[in-house]
């Protein structure tokens, strides 16, 4: 993590509305990804039954 002063400036000007923005998209972007390989899990193992029930 490297904290330069410009980008603690640009922290201060974005604010609490910015922080709370950024953390929403940002718990947005985990729960699509849990969900994406939630369902790549899901894919995979009806493969496998396919694959298995069909050989």
């Amino acid at each position: 993590m490297n904290s330069s002063p410009t980008s603690q400036l640009e922290r201060c000007q974005r604010g609490p509305a910015w922080s709370l923005y950024s953390g929403y998209l940002l718990t947005y972007r985990d729960k699509l990804l849990i969900v994406t390989r939630a369902l790549e899990q899901m894919l995979e193992q009806l493969c496998d039954l396919f694959r298995f029930t069909h050989h």
